[in-house]
């Protein structure tokens, strides 16, 4: 058997759209992201979904249902594997079917769906990852207060040898211990 992450985090956020309100995107910071997913539906069901300018976890589910229905239709054997709010796929039995279908059975079903959702769920503020860090690094103790995504991306480039020398004498952070396999709050970061 082989187990398959459904979806990978953080690709819709690099999704631009052009004509979006300002106010629509301070209300929902996926505002963007769904207007853009709702303009590409290709069925009806998916354009159900983006309707209201949002996806729900019964949505989720019924699309993920459809996309199993798709793949046990064709032949093969998936299984839904809850994965800390959204669902991971297992496949036994004729993989090479499974391969063959998985990318025709999300088309109007998954495909946009499944991505926005898990991205939702994950990041709900919509921010970078190098945000996402950075105000963690803050609540965690690991950084001071004025520390910024910015910082980040400073410390990883001026440290090509890895977060462990970011803190020597004579440096900006001096006394900070960004290293995640040294410290256990800035590897929390990192998950």
């Amino acid at each position: 058997m082989r187990r398959m992450l459904s979806a990978v985090a953080f690709v819709v956020a690099a999704l631009s759209v052009a004509g979006c309100a300002a106010d629509q995107s301070e209300k929902d910071p996926w505002a963007a992201e769904l207007a853009s997913a709702k303009d590409s539906a290709r069925s009806d069901f998916e354009k159900r979904v983006f309707e209201d300018g949002g996806i729900s976890r019964a949505e989720y589910e019924e699309a993920a249902q459809i996309y199993i229905r798709c793949l046990t239709e064709a032949g093969a054997t998936v299984s839904l594997i809850e994965d800390g709010g959204y669902y991971s796929y297992e496949a036994s039995g004729d993989l090479e079917l499974y391969d063959s279908m998985q990318d025709e059975c999300r088309v109007g079903s998954m495909e946009l769906i499944e991505p926005l959702y898990v991205d939702q769920l994950l990041n709900p503020e919509n921010i970078s990852a190098e945000e996402r860090i950075a105000k963690c690094f803050i609540e965690k103790g690991v950084a001071p207060s004025n520390f910024t995504a910015q910082d980040f991306l400073d410390l990883v480039i001026d440290n090509p040898d890895g977060l462990r020398t970011a803190n020597e004498p004579g440096s900006k952070w001096e006394g900070y211990d960004f290293d995640p396999n040294t410290n256990p709050d800035s590897a929390k970061c990192f998950e």
